[in-house]
């Protein structure tokens, strides 16, 4: 009786946070793209915050990493969502991680357009609730270069499609949803830059009944701010062509 009792509170906390979805690759954080690509190695610190109600309105930071050689950029990363008290997301600050893997398809240099192609993964794992939250996007980037002196400004904007995989205690429920992302890359020439960016998804309505119990999700579409500073390394070895953020 005990040992049920347990799995009925781990289901209904785990319930409690799905209710405030995971939203797009990192939850409160958007999916930066970055379709003009770059070479060198970026180092980035974002903030994010979740706008309406179906997003949790939680808080998170984000520390992110890419490396970038000509078309091909690989990064990773580790945040802290801080849960709207006012909300029903357990209150306690959570761990997440993220990768990604981006190629530009199209443009870069001196064109004005570029395009790319961009997959990852991201997990939130809330283990003292039997809770863990895995998403993947894969997605396709425009990005636009405006000619600037001294510095770089590209807007750029992103369509994906996001599998989002909710394990709560002995249940799963997955969910194929679609997210649109866009925001502006501003990077100096000594390396140092800043980005800001908007994040809306749309997930749908899933319901799963087993023999241990019902776990409901409802359709919600969430929508994000997020703000960071970036600063890209030359490397030796590496032509020393400045990379905007968004991986």
């Amino acid at each position: 009786m005990k040992r049920f009792a347990m799995f009925g509170a781990a289901l209904l906390w785990g319930m409690a946070l799905i209710v405030r979805p995971a939203v797009a690759q990192m939850n409160s954080i958007p999916v930066y793209f970055n379709p003009k690509g770059g070479t060198g190695l970026m180092v980035a610190i974002d903030l994010g915050r979740g706008i309406n109600d179906e997003s949790g309105k939680n808080t998170a930071a984000a520390f992110r990493t890419a490396l970038g050689i000509g078309p091909v950029t690989i990064g990773g990363g580790v945040g802290i969502v801080n849960p709207d008290q006012g909300g029903t997301v357990g209150r306690k600050s959570q761990t997440q991680y993220m990768g990604n893997f981006a190629m530009r398809v199209f443009g870069g240099g001196l064109l004005p357009v570029s395009i790319s192609l961009q997959g990852g993964v991201g997990v939130l794992d809330i283990s003292d609730i039997n809770t863990k939250i895995v998403t993947v996007p894969v997605g396709l980037g425009i990005g636009f270069s405006i000619p600037t002196p001294g510095f770089s400004f590209d807007p750029w904007i992103a369509g994906r499609y996001t599998f989002v995989r909710n394990e709560v205690a002995l249940l799963t429920a997955n969910q194929n949803s679609f997210g649109i992302s866009g925001g502006l890359n501003f990077n100096f020439l000594m390396g140092l830059g800043f980005h800001v960016a908007g994040d809306w998804q749309r997930n749908p309505a899933e319901l799963v009944t087993s023999g241990t119990g019902t776990l409901s999700i409802p359709k919600t579409k969430p929508f994000v701010l997020g703000i960071g500073l970036n600063y890209t390394f030359r490397m030796p070895g590496l032509p020393g062509v400045p990379m905007v953020p968004g991986i």
